[in-house]
């Protein structure tokens, strides 16, 4: 799990704005001290689609019977809000490793200024067991791992690594650590979102990539509905 220095990390939104949007894979293995996970020469934009699908298979699982009061849809975890390297929204006092969820409930650690959807947060909710170190969202992976100054290749290469970090989803057994929620972001109380973060910064290469997240996984839904 990151801990709570965020405000450490990339003082940059998500990436350098006016990168090359034709960048399509990482080209080779991330050497020594890249985040864990990341892959080598697979298109980022097959990435990307496979994100999109584990997401809209997430929203698609059925909730499980739990005892909550009625009209009470809020998912049974814990939330721990963690200062937000971009726009410095601030975070909760405590140290993220050190914070308890309660009732023993699976822990989400977040950006401070970043909200999911309740449907989002399904997969956690359903998986056999929550991993020790807790779960962290697409964002807090992104901007506990983000180069202050990254290109394309560094971008892409931190894509894979959100990809396999989230990838417990597909077997809904997180036994590993980072394990990150499969579901895109939005800022808190903001309509929209992005795939990756709420700070996406103008970068064209994350643009074009959201775009065509947002195809897929409105596809994947589509499909399951016609079966």
């Amino acid at each position: 799990m990151p801990s709570e220095e965020y405000g450490d990390g990339p003082g940059r939104p998500a990436g350098r704005a006016g990168e090359s949007p034709d960048a399509r894979g990482a080209g080779r293995a991330a050497p020594s001290g890249e985040p864990p996970g990341a892959r080598g020469t697979e298109p980022v934009e097959r990435v990307v689609e496979r994100m999109a699908r584990r997401e809209a298979a997430g929203h698609l699982l059925v909730p499980p019977s739990l005892p909550l009061p009625p009209g009470d849809a809020t998912p049974p975890v814990g939330v721990r809000r963690v200062r937000c390297p971009w726009c410095g929204a601030e975070g909760d006092d405590a140290p993220a490793c050190d914070a308890p969820a309660p009732d023993g409930l699976p822990r989400i650690t977040l950006l401070a200024c970043e909200s999911l959807t309740n449907r989002s947060l399904l997969p956690v909710v359903v998986a056999r067991r929550p991993p020790d170190g807790g779960y962290l969202t697409r964002a807090a992976y992104w901007a506990a791992h983000a180069p202050a100054e990254p290109d394309d290749t560094a971008l892409i290469r931190l894509i894979a690594a959100v990809d396999a970090a989230e990838s417990w989803a597909d077997t809904m057994d997180p036994a590993g650590s980072p394990a990150v929620v499969p579901a895109a972001t939005r800022g808190a109380g903001a309509p929209g979102g992005h795939f990756l973060t709420p700070h996406p910064g103008g970068v064209r290469l994350l643009e074009r990539l959201d775009l065509g997240y947002r195809r897929a996984r409105l596809l994947a839904v589509e499909a399951a509905f016609r079966v």
